[in-house]
């Protein structure tokens, strides 16, 4: 295993040759599983149904019951439904322009934000002490380089969140995870 994926297009391969270094070697490269980062969706498509309905029902209500003062108030909550069920759309759109790559002195992931920003974290051998796999059956899986949790208190009490970063979502995960241990994480020879 290594070089780059053939799937990865022209645009996304010219951005990573972009970002080595002249001296850098490029040891393996690829996104991640469409399908895999797309599986949150099927939480958040059938909530958005019924969000977006219970608002368009709340706004036909309230136009009747207030003389139609209060029906605009439900808007913003339609359109939080119509994004919940588009979420299938956007979280394709986001795997797609999501990269990874390994190299002989780091690994790279570009992560797209927003409004057509990209933000491109790099860990070096230093910053993978931490590295967890968390494998499927069919050998695919996360290769996580970081993980934080954030804490929020807010009026319904305390929530808390987790982000993982590395390579998600991608096939062969311990062979990839090999590649990242000799390339990186493996003695010099001689030592």
């Amino acid at each position: 295993m290594g070089g780059i994926d053939p799937d990865l297009s022209s645009d996304l391969a010219a951005r990573v040759a972009s970002e080595l270094d002249p001296a850098e070697r490029l040891v393996w490269a690829g996104q991640p599983r469409l399908d895999l980062m797309t599986r949150s969706a099927f939480l958040l498509v059938p909530c958005g149904i019924v969000f977006t309905a219970f608002a368009l029902i709340w706004i036909v209500l309230a136009a009747f019951l207030s003389a139609g003062i209060m029906a605009p108030c439900g808007l913003p909550f339609v359109a939080v439904g119509i994004l919940l069920m588009g979420s299938p759309i956007w979280l394709r759109w986001r795997a797609r322009q999501m990269i990874y790559a390994l190299t002989d002195r780091r690994a790279l992931v570009w992560e797209p934000a927003w409004w057509g920003t990209v933000t491109v974290r790099a860990y070096t051998a230093a910053g993978l002490g931490r590295m967890s796999r968390t494998e499927r059956a069919d050998g695919s899986g996360d290769l996580v380089f970081e993980e934080f949790t954030t804490v929020s208190n807010g009026t319904n009490g305390t929530t808390s969140h987790t982000t993982r970063r590395g390579f998600l979502a991608i096939d062969h995960v311990r062979e990839v995870e090999d590649l990242v241990r000799r390339t990186l994480l493996a003695p010099p020879a001689g030592s």
